[in-house]
């Protein structure tokens, strides 16, 4: 009996606090997702074809100041995909976890 009171005590909190109850997996993705550098992942192909296309002039220094940005912003999605890869492992889908969805 004590056992059904707190796992509905638990579930009744969890609901309260806008928490999901889920697998190490699943909280890790929630938390990489919600990132700085998954938004602009996503955003990548948009940006690198303003930066591409945006100013008309050919000078080498905003040229390469170009290359250095778009070079940055592939680096931190390459970064992302790993920590992607990590958060799939087989080990955490087995790990049980509280995670907030917001």
């Amino acid at each position: 009996m004590k056992i059904v009171k707190l796992t509905l005590m638990t579930v009744f909190i969890s609901f309260l606090l806008k928490c999901s109850i889920g697998t190490q997996r699943d909280a890790c993705r929630n938390n990489l997702n919600g990132s700085f550098v998954a938004r602009h992942c996503k955003e990548l192909s948009t940006f690198i074809l303003i930066g591409i296309a945006g100013s008309p002039n050919g000078d080498p220094s905003s040229v390469q100041r170009k290359e250095q940005v778009i070079g940055l912003e592939l680096l931190n999605c390459v970064d992302y995909y790993e920590r992607l890869r990590e958060c799939d492992k087989e080990e955490n889908k087995y790990i049980p976890s509280i995670y907030s969805k917001e």
